[in-house]
């Protein structure tokens, strides 16, 4: 177990594993509860926030035209809302980082060592606020060589 306090960005499809009890929901919400406990920074950026709230609405929207057959308007509030919620909670677990110009740079320049750019956005974003860890499922993210990155389940057994 360590006892210095760590600073993790948590990525979008923690987030979504979290809220939308998706596949990993369990190791996202012990990650997110383990970093509490202990008492580590929790970072995100504005991107993430963005993906979450619009990834979150539109699967409660895809599912509520699964089950209804098309999407009443009603569905599409609740799924307005729910999308606000989970902004609003993410706001209340974690700061949120600035990304500029030069994150723009450094995530360019880290195309021929990864082709996504929204990836070498956020390790742009993380190296330049000297992050610990970014939390991710990612594959490509886990196997990066720039910032150091983990599994939730990783990271939580990390602080036992």
């Amino acid at each position: 177990m360590t006892d210095s306090h760590l600073t993790l960005l948590i990525d979008t499809n923690i987030w979504l594993d979290y809220y939308l009890g998706r596949k990993g929901a369990a190791d996202a919400a012990a990650a997110v509860q383990c970093a509490l406990d202990h008492e580590d920074a929790i970072v995100v950026t504005p991107g993430i926030l963005k993906d979450v709230f619009y990834l979150v609405g539109s699967t409660i929207k895809r599912r509520a035209r699964k089950e209804e057959g098309s999407l009443s308007e009603s569905s599409a509030l609740v799924a307005n809302e729910a999308s606000w919620a989970c902004l609003s909670s993410m706001q209340g677990l974690a700061a949120v980082l600035n990304q500029g110009f030069g994150e723009h740079l450094e995530a360019s320049a880290l195309r021929p060592k990864n082709a996504d750019y929204e990836d070498n956005l956020l390790l742009a974003t993380a190296r330049n606020a000297k992050l610990d860890y970014i939390i991710t499922s990612d594959k490509g993210l886990l196997a990066n060589e720039v910032v150091p990155a983990l599994a939730p389940a990783e990271y939580a057994g990390l602080k036992r």
